[in-house]
């Protein structure tokens, strides 16, 4: 079971982040391998959001990945109720590349957030979230 270590001296006001790289969805992205392409994919910096049902990717990233919307779907947010794009897609961490998630991810508007990606409850419910506050650590085994 891989363990990502990490220390933030602010971690109360950054929250715990991790570096992750998205990818197309698993059917696109065996595709353009059998055909010998290179899939697209981005490295971004996301949020463990343990509020979060769902994970997210702001909308720039999949546009740049070429990703298709599914569907729209309704969305709660703290602000209200909107309508966001869903996407499948394929969720890695830096480590970890053979080893592609697949997900569901909303699309959001985090362009105004430290990071591009939000590493919601249905990515966490294959994991151990570990958050010590006492010396601003977390550790995320997956």
């Amino acid at each position: 079971m891989p363990v990502f270590p990490n220390r933030v001296p602010n971690l109360q006001q950054i929250g715990p982040i991790v570096e992750v790289v998205i990818f197309p969805s698993q059917p696109i992205y065996i595709k353009m391998r059998n055909e010998g392409q290179n899939p697209p994919s981005k490295k971004v910096i996301a949020l463990i959001d343990t509020g979060a049902s769902g994970s997210c990717i702001n909308d720039p990233i999949a546009k740049e990945l070429g990703l298709i919307a599914r569907d729209v779907v309704p969305v709660q947010t703290p602000s209200g109720t909107s309508q966001q794009p869903i996407y499948d897609l394929g969720f890695s961490l830096p480590s970890l590349t053979a080893n592609i998630i697949p997900i569901q991810a909303l699309g959001s508007d985090l362009e105004k957030q430290p990071y591009d990606a939000l590493i919601g409850r249905d990515i966490l419910s294959f994991c151990t979230l570990i958050y010590n506050g006492w010396d601003n650590s977390y550790q995320l085994h997956i």
